[in-house]
């Protein structure tokens, strides 16, 4: 889910381009909506993790397993945040954190080895 208090645009543009299926934007209470979207969708605290990069993403750390930052975030949220990622946002840190999920869960070495192969199911 992307979510963003930006007007839009392009939000909604690279949600299409990544084939995601939920995009809000112009919000105004982040941490209202987040619990919304995890009623709706039928998540946890704990199945829920945030990547934001600025102040006002800071109200949703109570509705999340882990808060998670680009390098380039506010300085405030970073010493908020439970994971500063090492690339900045737009320039890799949603691969960055990808890797990271996929590296925990043992998965990335089998992709690493053999590519996507036999793990597209």
């Amino acid at each position: 889910v992307f979510l963003s208090g930006g007007i839009g645009g392009a939000s909604e543009e690279r949600a299409r381009q990544l084939n995601i299926d939920k995009c809000i934007t112009n919000v105004k209470d982040k941490g209202k909506e987040l619990k919304k979207i995890q009623k709706d969708l039928g998540f946890t605290k704990e199945e829920t993790l945030y990547v934001g990069d600025d102040i006002n993403d800071l109200v949703v750390k109570d509705y999340v397993n882990l808060l998670i930052t680009p390098n380039d975030a506010s300085n405030y949220i970073k010493r908020k945040a439970h994971l500063i990622l090492n690339q900045n946002g737009g320039e890799g840190a949603i691969r960055e954190l990808a890797e990271k999920i996929l590296d925990a869960k043992g998965v990335l070495k089998k992709i690493t080895q053999g590519g996507w192969k036999n793990l597209n199911n």
